[in-house]
């Protein structure tokens, strides 16, 4: 027995339609499948029902508790003077290096604003928790 023969031979060519083993899915009632799976799969583009309260969120409160929690796993948060200064600090340098990137035209004015008014909005998340 040559090594690239597998040990226990199958005892039916599978690659004949006579005899492959198969499961004959048109005798499961596909139909009723297909239909149990859109139950419980999704889109990429389906947004699951809102659940919280009715009150809409403040865009700048979802922008700060989600910073917020981005520092539960290092047992920082933003509401500690020290890690709101490093945290502003950090902004800054980033927006320092946007505004080298406008001036080298890696970016345009255009973007360099939207996304200064972006930080902008970041920098007040620790005024916000």
């Amino acid at each position: 027995m040559s090594a690239a023969e597998p040990a226990t031979p199958n005892p039916r060519d599978l690659t004949t339609p006579d005899g492959a083993a198969v499961i004959d899915i048109t005798k499961r009632g596909a139909r009723k499948a297909a239909q149990a799976a859109r139950g419980r799969w999704q889109t990429m583009n389906h947004k699951p029902p809102h659940t919280g309260s009715h009150e809409p969120i403040d865009p700048h409160q979802a922008i700060a508790q989600d910073v917020e929690a981005r520092f539960y796993p290092i047992r920082r948060t933003l509401t500690d003077d020290e890690t709101a200064l490093i945290y502003r600090r950090t902004l800054d340098i980033v927006q320092h290096t946007l505004e080298g990137a406008k001036e080298t035209s890696i970016i345009s004015e255009e973007q360099r604003n939207k996304l200064h008014v972006l930080f902008e909005g970041m920098k007040a998340a620790p005024d916000l928790l």
